[in-house]
């Protein structure tokens, strides 16, 4: 619910290119609900360990649902940032989708996904919600 509505919304309001400058509202409504959805998203896998509920549809689930997000963000972010329809729109979807395919695998054969610390998953968070939340400031 946190990344479709933004992004339904996103492309009603302001067409299917990328070259349209959004509304700072909007900016705003996304950094939010981008930080919305990371904090239930990490808090519901971390009570799924902790109550001993988690089990490997679960977490197919989960990572399904991330494997989506992750492209819906990226996208909405690319156009927020009016990129234009270029190949740097392409170049960051793909590099997404493909480090998300890259962990996914790492996982698989090692049996687990270590992050350290200052890793791109929930660090660049942060980074994704203040660049969005940026964008949003009219200059």
């Amino acid at each position: 619910m946190f990344t479709v509505v933004p992004f339904v919304l996103l492309f009603i309001l302001y067409g299917n290119t990328f070259t349209e400058y959004v509304a700072p509202w909007w900016c705003f409504l996304e950094a939010a609900s981008y930080l919305i959805y990371r904090m239930l998203d990490e808090m519901d896998g971390k009570q799924a360990r902790k109550t001993g509920n988690s089990s490997p549809l679960g977490l197919l689930f989960d990572h399904g649902c991330d494997a989506f997000s992750a492209g819906l963000v990226t996208i909405m972010i690319m156009k927020a940032l009016a990129l234009g329809n270029s190949f740097i729109v392409l170049l960051g979807l793909v590099g997404v989708t493909m480090s998300f395919h890259f962990c996914t695998l790492e996982e698989y054969y090692i049996g687990g996904l270590f992050l350290g610390p200052g890793n791109g998953v929930t660090d660049a968070s942060f980074f994704l919600a203040a660049l969005i939340f940026l964008a949003g400031y009219p200059g």
